[in-house]
C-alpha cells in the first residue's frame, strides 16, 4: 500500500501468498485486473442491495451503510513497489514464513513463450523461465565476457539480432531462475565451473526508469514492510 505494507492473497490452493513480479508491466496489469474486478463486484452488490430496498419501498443505502453492507475496494490504495531480486528470491526459497508464502512471478507472456519452447502444457507456480541461446556471449562495460539470461524471449531475440544482423536465429533455450541461482551459489562455494560465473541476468528494458517511478511514488516510505500484511480473500 502507500506505506509499503504488502498485499497477500488467498489463492485456489488456500495458501496466503505475496507475489514479486519480474516485470513492472505485469505487476501493473495484475493490480489493475484485481482492482477493476473488485470494483465491478462491489458495484453489482450495491445495485442488488439498493434494488431490494427500492422494491420494499425503502430508501437506498447511505454512504455509511454502503461501507458496512457492501464494503470498500481493498486495492484502492495499492501501488507497485520495487525490491531487489535477491530480496524476493531470498523470501521465496524459504517457503512458508509466519503462515505466508512468497512467490516470484513471471509475466503471462513469458510463461506462454516458455511453454511453447519446451512443448509443455503448464509451468509450476513459483517457476520463472529464463531464455538464452547456446554460445551467445556479450561483453559488459568492463570488457568481461558474459552469458546473458533473459526474462523475456522477445528481448533475447532483439539483442541477438542487433549483434547478428545476417545470421540465422538459433533455437531458443529455456532454463529456470531459482535453479540457476542455486547452481551459481553452489559454484561460488565449490570454486566451480567458469561458465556459471559468466552467467548474467538481463533486466527488462525500462526497468531502471520503472524503479525511479516506484521510488518517487513511494516517497519516504519503505518499499516493502516485512512483518505486516494486507490480506485479500
Amino acid at each position: 500500500d502507500k506505506t509499503g505494507v504488502p498485499y497477500m492473497v488467498v489463492g485456489e490452493d488456500a495458501k496466503l501468498t505475496a507475489y514479486f513480479f519480474t516485470s513492472y508491466q505485469e505487476a501493473s496489469r495484475i493490480l489493475n485486473v484485481a482492482s477493476v474486478s473488485v470494483k465491478k463486484g462491489l458495484a453489482d452488490l450495491k445495485k442488488e442491495e439498493n434494488g431490494k430496498r427500492m422494491k420494499a419501498g425503502e430508501k437506498i443505502m447511505t454512504k455509511e451503510e454502503e461501507m458496512d453492507v457492501v464494503g470498500i475496494n481493498p486495492w484502492v490504495n495499492a501501488r507497485v513497489s520495487t525490491v531487489p531480486l535477491d530480496f524476493a528470491v531470498g523470501l521465496a526459497i524459504k517457503g512458508k514464513i509466519k503462515g505466508a508464502y512468497f512467490r516470484v512471478a513471471p509475466s503471462e507472456a513469458d510463461v506462454e513463450d516458455a511453454l511453447e519452447v519446451d512443448k509443455l502444457e503448464d509451468l509450476a507456480e513459483g517457476k520463472v523461465p529464463l531464455f538464452y541461446f547456446e554460445d551467445f556471449n556479450i561483453v559488459d562495460e568492463g570488457g568481461k565476457s558474459q552469458i546473458p539470461l533473459y526474462f523475456s524471449k522477445a528481448q533475447l531475440l532483439e539483442d541477438w539480432k542487433k549483434r547478428n544482423r545476417k545470421g540465422e536465429i538459433p533455437p531458443v533455450k529455456v532454463t529456470e531462475l531459482l535453479s540457476v541461482l542455486t547452481s551459481m551459489a553452489q559454484s561460488s562455494i565449490d570454486d566451480g565451473e567458469d561458465d556459471l560465473e559468466k552467467l548474467a541476468l538481463v533486466q527488462f528494458k525500462g526497468s531502471a526508469a520503472n524503479v525511479k517511478e516506484c521510488l518517487k511514488k513511494g516517497g519516504s516510505e519503505k518499499p516493502y514492510k516485512l512483518g505486516e500484511r494486507i490480506v485479500v480473500l
